[in-house]
């Protein structure tokens, strides 16, 4: 991980869009990061850290980071997850 404090990326029609807050890490062992492209940002806010879509590699990383915090993987609608992004 990597504490940015901002996720910046390129729209497709060339602009770019820039979100800034002190919590924003990008997770550079991510299979699909590129430097100038596709990224996993985790924020963190409140108490809780959050990534947008994961997909089951950025599961697993967010259930090894909730397992060194004693946390859980939680959903938007409040259900609970497992490492693999199983509902329990």
């Amino acid at each position: 991980m990597r504490r940015d404090g901002y996720a910046e990326v390129r729209a497709s029609d060339g602009t770019t869009i820039r979100m800034e807050d002190e919590g924003l890490a990008v997770w550079t062992a991510y299979c699909a990061h590129q430097e100038n492209g596709k990224r996993a940002w985790f924020s963190f806010y409140r108490g809780s850290i959050s990534c947008n879509n994961p997909h089951a590699e950025i599961v697993g990383e967010m259930w090894r980071i909730a397992q060194q915090l004693s946390a859980v993987i939680q959903g938007d609608e409040g259900g609970l997850y497992d490492e693999h992004g199983q509902s329990r």
